[in-house]
């Protein structure tokens, strides 16, 4: 018992003193961290000190010491990334990355084709999650390839542009060859995605091979052969009669 007692005085006097000490020294710190941040932040040397006394004010603001300090934080991990951004913008060895060209689009359009791949996924658990794995397939699946493909053809387009100046002024750097160079491989993987679904007869087979397949059947009342969807094929008989309209 004596061990365990004289351990608890000990906490209490060791606590005593330090607790208040900590509170100090976040506060400390988070004055610190903002007077660092400022000069990041800017180069001006007059934008910097006005900065650094409206970040103090928001800090004295701040109720708690915890909250000061994480307060400090957010400015100085928001400050360290501006200011990465310009040295990667100023520096020689970095230029090559920014310009335009057949191995930087390729970088550009993999970072955003990852992301949407990551979409893409998320979307299949949660329509598995919630059953809908036939009704609400084609829709989302369409979905996704549009916003896919505004999302990857407008990127590449910003990325062209955006990252390209000098002195404020925009080389002349063959954006809307890539844009179209983008439009037209995309137009002919289209094409040959629904080339290859339109020699599908069969409707269960084109359910289980895409969501928006594409493909010929010939019509029982006009004899012609029509390009259908989906959503427009009838259920048919064993006899390739519709099962609603056997005449």
């Amino acid at each position: 018992m004596r061990p365990t007692i004289l351990s608890s005085i000990l906490s209490l006097i060791v606590g005593g003193l330090v607790f208040p000490d900590l509170r100090d020294i976040a506060e400390w710190a988070a004055r610190r961290l903002v007077k660092w941040a400022a000069p990041k932040w800017t180069d001006d040397e007059t934008e910097a000190e006005a900065l650094y006394e409206d970040w103090q004010a928001v800090i004295e603001d701040r109720p708690g010491a915890i909250l000061k300090l994480v307060t400090a934080t957010g400015f100085c991990v928001s400050a360290a990334t501006r200011s990465y951004g310009r040295v990667v913008k100023s520096d020689y060895r970095e230029a090559f990355k920014d310009q335009p060209s057949f191995a930087t689009g390729l970088l550009r359009l993999w970072k955003i084709r990852g992301d949407r791949m990551q979409r893409e996924v998320t979307i299949v658990i949660i329509k598995r999650a919630l059953g809908n794995q036939l009704t609400y397939r084609q829709r989302f699946t369409n979905a996704v390839l549009v916003l896919g493909f505004l999302g990857s053809f407008f990127g590449w387009i910003w990325f062209c542009i955006g990252h390209n100046r000098v002195d404020n002024q925009t080389v002349s750097n063959g954006t809307t060859i890539v844009a179209a160079t983008y439009l037209v491989l995309w137009w002919l993987l289209r094409r040959r995605r629904r080339k290859k679904f339109s020699q599908v007869s069969d409707p269960a087979v084109a359910l289980t091979c895409s969501s928006e397949a594409v493909f010929t059947m010939k019509d029982p009342r006009s004899g012609r052969e029509v390009m259908v969807t989906i959503r427009e094929i009838p259920e048919t008989t064993p006899g390739g009669l519709s099962a609603g309209n056997p005449g």
